[in-house]
Order: C-alpha cells, then structure tokens, then sequence
C-alpha cells in the first residue's frame, strides 16, 4: 500500500465512523510510524509502506479506531510549544490548560516580584509547571530577569506513582529535574512553605454526568478516572484543595484552578466568607485569592 492510499483509505473509513479529524488522525499515525513530517507525505505518495510499516501503522489505527486518543498512541502532546510524553497514567493536557498557564505568566511578568514559591497539585504529565518554569527562565536569560532564580521554587505533586514517573521523565528531557520538586501525596504540600501560586487542575467531572457513547466522549475512556473523576457531583476535590490551601497561600498569593462549567457559583457560595473567585473563559479557569 502507496502512502496516498492510506491516507486517502483510512481517513475515509475513520470519517464513515464519526471521527472530526479523521485526516489529520491518519496524518498524525503515518508521519509516527515513518519518522517524518506531513510534507514528506505530501510529497511521497506514491511511496510504499513497506512490511513493518504497514504493520505498524495498521496496529495504530485499529487502536484508534476504538477512540484511544491521538497521544497515547505516539506517546506525546505538544503543550504551550512544548512536546511532552504522556502514557495512559496521566491526563493529555488540552488547550483550555495553555490559557491557565498564559494567565499565570502574564500575572507574574507584571507583577515582577523577584521571587516566587509556586506549586502544581495534582502536576500528572507536569506540563503546566515545567512549561511555567520554561517560559520564566526565558524571559529570565534572554528578554531580563523577572524571578531570581536562586531564591525562586517551584514544586509538584501528585498522588499517582506512575504520573510522577511520567512527570520526571519530561522534567529530565527539559532538564529540570534539579530545579523543580516532585511530591507524592494526596493534595500535597511541603510543610512549612507558604506560595504565592498554588496551580491545580485537578478532577473536576461527575462521571455519572459523562455518556462514553456519545462521540466526544468517546476518548475520555483511555484516560485514568482518578485525574478525571470527583466525588460530590465533580466538585469535591477542588474543594477539598481550597480548604487546605487557606494554610499555605501568602496574603497576596493567588490560586489558579481549572473547574468545570457552571461550578463557579457553587465555590462561590462555599467559600463566600473566604476567598474571592475571576472567572476567566466562560468560568473554565478561575483566579482565587484570599479576602
């Protein structure tokens, strides 16, 4: 089979079953299993797909036929311009997620503190923190200081083993696994350290409010439940993490939380007395700081 008649075979079939990005699907699997870009599929049509190839690309396909996501299948996810590894131990971070992390480094380029304690609970992949701390260190070496990087520290943690091990091998490839500190525990937090930005993108779905049959669901199945689902209708464990965070939030600190559509009125009146709550993209992303 030429590489023209896969695409063109293959996307068909995946688009006769529903898929939105049938092509591009298809795309993405032939240009893993030949190392190469898409213009080199564009220009090699005509090219055959030798044995392995073919093989290859065929065991791919039918996995993705069954909806297992894009980035469990070649192992990677291209997040805030940064390629990270990601297995099925760990959420596939989504573009909603690069806007919280826009907003956390647009907040700390205009405040220009100088130094900073931030923390990612619930870190998974830790492409927010090891993308937050890239993005830092560039503005820091090529455009001017906006941390002091020796009094600067950055944690993450997470209650999954196998996501800190997938955590670490992107901190090791960006070299920062000396620079950033990797917890294990449930809503974790070094003792004795107070931040001036907790991060979390922690479950915020009900599962009993998510249908597996529909489409856009579909995928969702591939991806651990202990990074999805919460008890108390979704929103539990976002709210067991405000609680604790009262203790560890500096006066003027911030929290950044990723929630839910239609959760925001309900943190609001939770914790009323407590904190004040920005909405940002339609409530998705959520801004929180101590009254």
């Amino acid at each position: 089979m030429t590489i023209g008649k896969a695409l063109i075979e293959y996307s068909n079939i995946l688009e006769s079953k529903g898929f939105e990005s049938a092509e591009l699907d298809i795309e993405v699997l032939l240009c893993y299993v030949l190392k190469c870009e898409k213009i080199d599929l564009l220009n090699n049509k005509n090219v055959e797909l030798n044995l392995e190839q073919h093989n290859k690309f065929v065991d791919l396909y039918l996995r993705r036929e069954k909806h297992e996501p894009i980035a469990y299948l070649i192992n990677k996810k291209e997040f805030c311009s940064y390629e990270f590894f990601v297995n099925n131990n760990v959420l596939i971070p989504r573009p909603i997620t690069e806007e919280l992390v826009r907003l956390i480094y647009d907040d700390i380029s205009k405040n220009n503190k100088g130094s900073y304690n931030i923390i990612d609970v619930g870190t998974g992949s830790g492409a927010i923190i090891i993308s937050l701390f890239n993005k830092i260190k560039y503005k820091n070496e090529v455009m001017g200081g906006i941390y002091n990087k020796d009094i600067c520290n950055f944690y993450a943690t997470d209650i999954s083993k196998k996501a800190l091990e997938v955590a670490n091998i992107n901190a090791k490839k960006y070299e920062v696994v000396n620079k950033i500190n990797f917890l294990q525990g449930n809503l974790k937090f070094p003792r004795n350290v107070k931040f001036d930005y907790i991060i979390a993108n922690l479950p915020y779905l009900y599962d009993k409010g998510v249908d597996f049959n529909k489409d856009s669901s579909k995928d969702l199945k591939f991806e651990p439940k202990i990074a999805l689902f919460s008890n108390g209708k979704g929103i539990n464990t976002v709210k067991r993490l405000l609680k604790k965070s009262r203790k560890y939030l500096n006066k003027e600190g911030k929290i950044y939380l990723e929630i839910e559509k239609g959760e925001l009125d309900i943190f609001k009146k939770i914790f009323k007395n407590v904190y004040q709550f920005d909405g940002y993209y339609e409530d998705r992303i959520v801004v929180v700081s101590l009254l």
